[in-house]
């Protein structure tokens, strides 16, 4: 989107495309996961790199529009060149709340992130002062871009707000968010000259005149932690594309910050220079800021980052695009032809441990990856016919389909799905609420998910929320309900209407153990709470002798 930054020093390039593929032998695929349902919620112009799912299944997507969109039943009226956004989607795919960043200048949200009890952290940049709910606003006496931080609960109210000096006069734009398990928000982005955060934290500075930053942040109060120069771009006479940075956050308060290149980045004293038209720079920040290594991947074409994620134990997940031969590490890749995409790991020191590569004869790529409890990427992206997954061939009904996988922390593919239509159709991300998948993406037109096909009410791009399961869940659903089990999924008090007061009840786990045995109460209802979450088989015998069973989620 416009931003305003000189033209000359800022042509933000975001890459919309990744990928994943093989490894050496591997075991059996598993059976993939059905297409249980699809909603179509409206449009808003989001990346695959602006999302996020919390542990309901609730997706949220941060994004910037131009005068007016409409998501759900709620239009936002834009009042500048453009605004930002941020909205939450239910796991039925309902607008749960929605709210803009708007002033008569230029807006934009940009990324978002969440932490384990649901708050959601945003990144963006302003020019005019805004007033948010709940008596939080973010200030400025000028024109100049800033960056801002905002987190915002669970039920849609801003907390605290954080940004970049109110009377600063250069560039500052935050680009890419995260959070750790120490109570850390992380921000990164572009900036020109000098930026300074307040808060007692020294202002920063760019030897070049345009670099990156990396922002720490309280994530309770918002209170500035440290702010780091993390490199400088050597600007050229002329014009020059930029690719904004990806931002992982690690373990222990490390950082990883990756961004694809073409002009040559200065860190720590060497420069990096692009082999190609565009490669990738790939930064370790301690919890000190201090870079603790650097590596430079691609080859004589162009290579891209759409998405970085970091797992418990430090190692480094990439998505991103390839466009022709390249060279990651040790490990050549010739390419498939057209644009294609790779999936990557990372050990904590930096060694790439391993990449699959996925692509056909047409435009291939991965949007976001998502790691799951255990640790194993899951990818949502598109591919054209004749891209290769594994041993897989895929057929796309449209110009494009969209596909998600799943594979090993170990790199092996574990299973594909895909779903389509006649119009270009592309998956952005994938979320997990146990045992569901939930995708999210663009279509054009109609799309078909399994049996459902869900339709737009123009021509042009429109959103998609889908939902991957084990169908027979859904009928073991419906059985439960006949026996008057509610709510589902459950967190605490699980009502049993259909079953008297002290009715003996097992709960067992996906393994077959007996997690629970209790009695149901005086009041129908039987406590799910310090279960772990998953899936679970409750049995008893009604007041006729007969065996009854039902599945119920806990949360």
């Amino acid at each position: 989107m416009p931003i305003s930054t000189p033209s000359y020093l800022l042509r933000a390039a975001l890459a919309l495309a990744a990928c994943g593929a093989t490894l050496p032998a591997a075991r059996a695929q598993y059976a993939p996961p059905s297409w249980l349902n699809a909603y179509a919620p409206g449009f808003a112009p989001t990346t695959s790199s602006s999302l996020a799912t919390d542990a309901a299944g609730n997706t949220y997507a941060a994004g910037s529009f131009t005068g007016s969109i409409t998501i759900g039943t709620t239009t936002l009226t834009g009042q500048g060149q453009n605004d930002g956004f941020l909205v939450k989607y239910t796991s039925a795919g309902a607008v749960a709340w929605i709210f803009a960043f708007s002033t008569p200048g230029n807006e934009s949200a940009t990324d978002v992130a969440l932490d384990a009890a649901g708050n959601a952290y945003v990144t963006g940049s302003f020019t005019g002062p805004i007033s948010l709910p709940n008596g939080v606003s973010l200030s400025s006496t000028n024109t100049a871009s800033k960056v801002f931080v905002v987190r915002v609960s669970p039920q849609g109210v801003p907390e605290w707000a954080q940004q970049s000096s109110a009377s600063g006069t250069t560039v500052v734009n935050g680009h890419s968010i995260g959070v750790d398990d120490l109570g850390n928000v992380y921000a990164s982005g572009l900036y020109t000259g000098a930026a300074n955060f307040g808060n007692g934290v020294p202002a920063i500075t760019t030897r070049t005149g345009f670099g990156t930053f990396l922002l720490q942040l309280r994530a309770a109060t918002g209170d500035v932690r440290g702010a780091v120069a993390a490199f400088d771009y050597q600007v050229p006479q002329g014009p020059a594309t930029y690719q904004v940075p990806r931002l992982a956050a690690g373990a222990s308060g490390s950082v990883y910050l990756v961004s694809s290149f073409t002009v040559p980045i200065d860190l720590n004293g060497t420069t990096y220079t692009s082999r190609g038209n565009n490669d990738l720079l790939l930064v370790k920040f301690n919890a000190q800021g201090t870079a603790e290594w650097v590596r430079q991947e691609g080859g004589p074409n162009e290579d891209r980052i759409t998405d970085a994620e970091a797992d418990a134990s430090g190692n480094l997940y990439l998505t991103g695009t390839l466009n022709g031969a390249s060279s990651f590490s040790n490990t050549d890749l010739p390419g498939a032809g057209g644009l294609d995409g790779y999936l990557a790991k990372y050990s904590p020191l930096g060694s790439l441990l391993w990449i699959q590569p996925h692509g056909g004869p047409g435009s291939d790529g991965w949007g976001s990856v998502s790691l799951d409890a255990g640790g194993s990427p899951h990818v949502a992206g598109h591919f054209s016919t004749g891209a290769q997954l594994g041993t897989q061939r895929l057929t796309a009904v449209g110009s494009n389909d969209i596909v998600v996988a799943a594979y090993t922390p170990q790199g092996q593919l574990q299973w594909v799905q895909q779903a389509g239509g006649p119009g270009s159709d592309v998956g952005y991300h994938v979320g997990f609420r146990q045992p569901y998948f939930y995708v999210f993406g663009t279509f054009v037109g109609s799309c078909t998910f399994g049996f459902q096909t869900v339709t737009s009410t123009t021509t042009t791009t429109a959103n998609f929320l889908a939902r991957l399961g084990d169908p027979t869940l859904a009928t073991q659903a419906a059985r439960s309900q006949q026996l008057g089990l509610y709510p589902n999924p459950a967190s605490d008090q699980l009502h049993l209407p259909a079953l008297p007061g002290g009715t003996p009840v097992q709960l067992i786990d996906a393994l077959g153990r007996v997690a629970r045995e209790t009695s149901v109460s005086a009041a129908a209802q039987v406590s799910v709470r310090g279960l772990v979450p998953g899936l679970y088989t409750l049995r008893a015998t009604n007041a006729q002798g007969q065996p009854v069973t039902g599945r119920v989620v806990v949360e």
